[in-house]
């Protein structure tokens, strides 16, 4: 019951992928070009002796061979035979605008015919069959009959080593490649396994991701009755709208808070949670998770700023106007860090040596702030539940050197 369940939810994502391999099959298949088959047979008998038999015992030219016809078939196939094949049906000069528009060096004529026939015997008889594959069946049939008489030729050079051509190579009028009912039986048949496939594959890797999430909320919330703080799988909307003024929170769309860890300490609202966010759209949007920490404070009292890494985006936006905050006195912050707010005289203030120098010793940390409220995270990582502890430490830090800058 599951199953039909999985197929009616993504039976859309079936339809698409299989109307899609089926049109696809069909289209590539009326392009393809035209091949032709044509074929003539011929009947071996093995070579006799004009030794008559001594007190009718049976020579050894015409006792039974296992590997009579294997030979022949080598032989028919060989440079000695196929080379005459060209010659006689001028092959060279007929392939050349297929192949490159120039006459073809008789190496390269001999290596395209021996992949255009297929030389096999017919059943557990003496009848060999002679298939010869062109993309003229005119010259499909040339090929097939001249292969025939010039390995009759051969034979014939010797006394005693008949070859008949049983039957002569005809020309065909329907081509036997592509295949166009079977190719668009097989691509409506690809396109249905590979839909439903496609399906329960997108279905997997959607249950995964839950099982994952799951996993980490029953992680985190072992982390929040160890340090003894509630736990909100479902994060606070009312928290996520007090921090849309906040650059991290504008630059996607479809964001949500989860796993958060939430309390207070010495008069410090604190909060410790997943954020989650959505760029672009359609088949180009992509889902960012973020570990975030969020503090509140009446000692805070900040103005609007965003520190972050630096990267060459971020260069090309300062040639294009965009204010970066630099220090001359500390070439490295500057170097490292990217640092933007409205007020550039206040946020000057705020960031004295003690603040710098704290920067400086840190590797890719990102700071956001204003009012009584800031944000701590590492841009684009989502925090091993391991490493929680550690992480809130590293925030309680930057939180403590801007209370004493503030």
């Amino acid at each position: 019951m599951k199953y039909w369940q999985i197929i009616k939810f993504r039976l859309v994502t079936i339809l698409l992928v299989f109307l899609l391999t089926a049109v696809t099959t069909t289209v590539v298949s009326f392009l393809m070009p035209k091949t032709y088959m044509s074929m003539s047979r011929i009947s071996l008998e093995k070579d006799t002796s004009d030794i008559a038999p001594l007190n009718g015992i049976q020579s050894e030219a015409t006792a039974f061979d296992p590997y009579f016809i294997q030979t022949e078939l080598e032989v028919i196939q060989s440079q000695k035979i196929l080379e005459k094949v060209i010659t006689k049906c001028n092959l060279a000069e007929k392939w050349k605008r297929i192949y490159g528009g120039e006459s073809l060096d008789p190496i390269t004529a001999l290596k395209i015919l021996k992949k255009s026939i297929d030389i096999r015997q017919f059943r557990n008889t003496s009848i060999i069959e002679l298939r010869a594959y062109d993309r003229k069946n005119t010259l499909a049939r040339d090929i097939a009959q001249a292969l025939a008489e010039e390995y009759q030729t051969h034979r014939a050079d010797s006394e005693r080593r008949r070859v008949e051509i049983i039957d002569h190579a005809d020309l065909q009028l329907q081509a036997v490649r592509p295949n166009i009912p079977l190719n668009i039986t097989l691509g409506v048949v690809a396109g249905l396994i590979l839909g439903v496939g496609l399906a329960f594959f997108i279905e997997y890797l959607d249950q995964l991701s839950k099982r994952s999430k799951e996993k980490r909320t029953m992680q985190l919330a072992s982390i929040a009755h160890k340090l003894n703080l509630p736990f909100f799988p479902e994060g606070d909307d009312s928290l996520l709208e007090r921090l849309n003024h906040f650059h991290l929170l504008s630059q996607g769309h479809s964001d949500e808070i989860w796993n958060m860890l939430h309390g207070e300490t010495n008069n410090v609202e604190l909060a410790v949670f997943d954020y989650q966010y959505t760029t672009g759209s359609g088949e180009h949007s992509y889902i960012d998770n973020q570990s975030v920490i969020y503090f509140r404070s009446p000692k805070l009292n900040l103005p609007q700023f965003a520190v972050r890494p630096e990267g060459i985006f971020h260069n090309i936006g300062s040639v294009l106007g965009q204010k970066d905050i630099d220090f001359v006195s500390h070439p490295d912050f500057s170097k490292k860090y990217l640092l933007r707010g409205d007020d550039e005289s206040v946020i000057r203030a705020l960031f004295n040596n003690e603040l710098l120098n704290y920067f400086e010793s840190q590797q890719k940390i990102s700071v956001e702030g204003g009012g009584d409220q800031l944000i701590f995270y590492r841009a684009a990582k989502l925090i091993k539940h391991e490493e929680v502890e550690q992480f809130m430490d590293e925030g309680f830090q930057a939180f403590q050197q801007f209370l004493g800058s503030a």
